[in-house]
């Protein structure tokens, strides 16, 4: 650190939170004004009439019919289609082997090279 840096420029922010409560306290209005009056009347909205939420009604209720319409069409498609291997072993005989579908590819042997 600079040593030629003067105590005061070290400071530990009194003064300067000092500086700044005064700065703010003489921007703030004296007297603090009052509140100002609020009308009970243009506080409350008017309740909607039951014939302007018919509209609303009938929208959320197509789009839950949608909603519910394509989870059943999704559910219902034709899954026996998709052809699953089965995982149940063949143990017929003590001999449980792996359907053929199921087992891993074995890969071609590579050929080894031996310098002479």
């Amino acid at each position: 650190m600079n040593s030629n840096v003067t105590d005061s420029v070290r400071d530990d922010g009194g003064s300067t939170d000092r500086f700044l409560q005064a700065f703010f306290a003489s921007e703030m209005p004296q007297p603090w004004p009052a509140a100002p009056e609020v009308r009970a009347s243009a506080s409350l909205r008017p309740r909607p009439s039951p014939a302007s939420l018919v509209g609303s009604r009938v929208a959320l209720a197509a789009s839950v019919l949608v909603l519910v319409g394509c989870c059943l069409a999704l559910s219902s498609s034709d899954s026996a289609t998709i052809d699953r291997p089965t995982a149940r072993p063949d143990i017929t005989g003590g001999n449980a082997k792996l359907p053929m579908e199921l087992r891993a590819p074995v890969p071609a042997p590579v050929p080894v090279l031996m310098p002479k």
